[in-house]
């Protein structure tokens, strides 16, 4: 045993040397906006029409919006923004609830967008919530997409400062082994295809081997390996039922029909909510916007209708 694990060190060693990723590396479309200090990564769609802004998920960024944001920006001014530590944004080191609130809310007043409405997927919910939550007056809504903003079961609010959490799973992801496995993961075409089409339901229609490519590179950059351990460690962001139905913009949800759990629990966000106008996708799962970009946009123009100008 000694022997084997001995080699599986050597081994990982050396891979991890010979796939040393770059720091960071350029993002191939979009713009970036300094807000806060903090150089911002972000994409656009469309040129009229009432403000969008969408805020990705866990381990995701602004790709994962796009098939779903071209349909919607036929009537609106669409913006996806990567949140700090993903996509092409800064890695700031500071990942817990409240700098990303603060981020994107100071985007939406560095853009002079009016009364924009906030569409966030799974952890996304969690930060529109916040928005929502200590900046009402700057938004016209919120819409929760396959997320229900609570904490997983294990208890954990996410919305410690980061550096917090377990010390094994920072060990672990820290370690030539859990660094082996990011590598692996990121770098394996076949699999990051399986991962995220297995997350879309029994259709995936707005899922291409370029998106698929798209999604992943950013996570290929050291900076995002370096960055992990500390949003790994405090878990997915979130926030208390109180703080949820404390909320008071006007508020919606979509949610895939085939996505049990991987976002929570839509009666709970239904719930917590206050009974929001509620729209399901047949057939879709947990990434209702890429199982079914057509009926997604569709939904999110009949939820948000109005939503700015009620505000």
């Amino acid at each position: 045993m000694v022997a084997v694990l001995a080699l599986v060190t050597v081994t990982s060693l050396v891979f991890n040397a010979v796939t040393t990723p770059p720091p960071t590396l350029p993002a191939p479309s979009g713009a970036d906006l300094v807000v806060g200090g903090t150089r911002v990564h972000y994409q656009r769609w469309g040129t009229h029409g009432p403000p969008l802004v969408l805020v990705h998920g866990f381990a995701e960024s602004s790709v994962a919006w796009g098939p779903a944001a071209e349909l919607l920006a036929r009537d609106h001014v669409v913006y996806a923004v990567d949140l700090a530590g993903y996509g092409y944004t800064d890695f700031t080191g500071r990942y817990a609830l409240g700098d990303q609130v603060d981020l994107v809310d100071a985007f939406v007043r560095r853009l002079g967008l009016d009364h924009p409405v906030l569409i966030g997927h799974s952890m996304g919910a969690a930060v529109v919530g916040g928005v929502a939550l200590a900046h009402p007056s700057d938004i016209g809504g919120i819409v929760f997409v396959d997320g229900d903003g609570l904490p997983f079961a294990n208890g954990s609010t996410g919305s410690g400062s980061a550096g917090g959490g377990s010390g094994p799973a920072r060990w672990i992801l820290r370690s030539p082994y859990g660094i082996s496995a990011y590598r692996l993961l990121t770098r394996s075409a076949r699999l990051d295809d399986r991962l995220i089409r297995s997350n879309c339901g029994a259709t995936c229609l707005g899922l291409t081997p370029e998106l698929v490519e798209a999604w992943m590179r950013p996570m290929r950059q050291g900076a995002a390996e370096a960055a992990l351990p500390a949003m790994a460690a405090n878990g997915v962001l979130s926030l208390s039922p109180d703080q949820l139905r404390a909320i008071r913009v006007p508020r919606a949800i979509i949610w895939g029909e085939l996505d049990l759990r991987s976002g929570g629990s839509l009666d709970d966000a239904r719930h917590d909510l206050g009974e929001p106008p509620t729209m399901v996708i047949p057939g879709a799962g947990h990434l209702a916007m890429l199982g079914d970009p057509v009926t997604f946009a569709a939904d999110v123009e009949q939820v948000t209708a109005g939503m700015s100008a009620a505000h």
